[in-house]
């Protein structure tokens, strides 16, 4: 009996990081002979395919877009956000530009005024109350048939909302997340170990948007459809759950890789600890607001995606100590698991040493950041289960608010 958990935990364990990646890739290969991903990809906005005649098109064919800059406490990056937005290669009668700013306490909102004669509108809140708050008061003054979000820390590609905007084509599509790429200044371990997983991150949306739906978008670069977009309670994470719900009225959320923008990513594996542990916590209350999408027989493909990429990645950690413990308890039954014993132990003992020195090799920091997303995890079960919320932004980030 000891045996079989032992082995139903590893599988738990290994199967969200691992198998499901496969799952989706042999899916995606199927569809990709299918009729219907055929279609999609003669309609030209299928994962950017096409997209390289995008200038050709003509300014009455695109959508009026508002742009929402989401702000806390973001005086040292605001003005080069501000010249970053105003340089983007989009029709300006046809984009409107929003900061929003929740309640901060710095020059964030004096920096920004000072572009009211180029066409900023800023909207402030005297308190903070949370991005979800500050993101449904400002769509109120979105006047775009498309809305998109995005940090005062994010910085686009040039062509970036030409392409988040160019799938909305396709009324079926409800929601289009761009690619977020890491800039690393410092060379920092924990910063290597978020780049890498945000590569991996990123292969899991390309072949989730080619078996049918991603699951949420970035906070720092996502577009929604206007008359779909759900205002959300304040304790729910916007950028997760916000795609979701327009999902949940049949409409889809894609992936376009050629939207980007780029961040730097965290000082240390401290900071990106406080940051996991939000998020997660955060997720997790998300997903229980939406918890009607685990039912795979009303939300199939949306639900089999929700239970392998987030449900069970969050569960990891339980699986794990699971698995540490049975080991030690079938010691007796053979040097197979004498073997799968020690190789436990020299994983956490890298790890360690990982988080201890700081190293940027390889053997360490990719071990220390698997151990600290994982420790994040625990951390945020026992915050959905203790009721603790986060609401308000906390930001850890270099010089800039985190997303959500």
């Amino acid at each position: 009996m000891l045996e079989w958990l032992f082995w139903v935990s590893l599988f738990a364990a290994v199967y969200s990081y691992f198998i499901y990646p496969v799952v989706l890739y042999l899916w995606s290969r199927i569809m990709k002979l299918s009729a219907a991903f055929k279609a999609a990809q003669e309609k030209d906005f299928f994962l950017g395919a096409g997209c390289k005649d995008i200038h050709d098109e003509k300014d009455h064919a695109l959508p009026n877009v508002s742009l929402i800059i989401s702000c806390y406490n973001e005086a040292k990056v605001i003005r080069q956000k501000l010249e970053n937005t105003l340089n983007l290669n989009y029709p300006p009668h046809k984009l409107q530009i929003i900061v929003a700013s929740d309640g901060s306490t710095d020059d964030t909102v004096r920096i920004a005024e000072e572009y009211t004669d180029r066409g900023v509108e800023v909207f402030k809140k005297e308190i903070n109350e949370g991005k979800t708050v500050l993101q449904n008061n400002a769509v109120k003054m979105a006047k775009g048939e498309i809305l998109v979000f995005s940090d005062g820390n994010s910085m686009y590609d040039k062509d970036a909302v030409l392409h988040l905007v160019h799938p909305f084509k396709d009324s079926s599509i409800g929601v289009v997340c761009g690619e977020l790429n890491y800039r690393n200044p410092g060379n920092q371990s924990a910063g290597k170990g978020e780049g890498l997983y945000w590569k991996y991150e990123k292969m899991l949306k390309v072949f989730e948007t080619a078996t049918g739906n991603i699951l949420g978008a970035n906070g720092s670069i996502y577009a929604v459809r206007k008359e779909v977009y759900i205002p959300l309670p304040p304790q729910i994470i916007s950028d997760f759950v916000e795609p979701l719900k327009v999902c949940e009225k049949n409409h889809r959320i894609i992936y376009q890789p050629q939207a980007r923008c780029i961040e730097e990513t965290s000082e240390g594996f401290s900071k990106e600890f406080a940051r996991k542990v939000r998020i997660i916590t955060r997720s997790l209350n998300g997903l229980y607001y939406c918890k009607n999408l685990l039912n795979p027989f009303s939300f199939g493909e949306l639900s089999f995606k929700l239970i392998s990429h987030k449900l069970l990645r969050w569960l990891v950690p339980v699986f794990l100590i699971q698995l540490f413990i049975l080991n030690l308890l079938i010691l007796n039954k053979g040097a197979l698991y004498m073997g799968l014993l020690v190789l436990q132990i020299m994983f956490y003992l890298l790890s360690l040493a990982g988080l201890i020195t700081g190293t940027k090799s390889k053997p360490f920091y990719i071990p220390a950041y698997f151990f600290i997303v994982n420790y994040a995890s625990i951390l945020g079960i026992y915050n959905f289960i203790t009721g603790k919320k986060f609401i308000h932004w906390q930001p850890v980030r270099a010089s800039s608010s985190t997303s959500n």
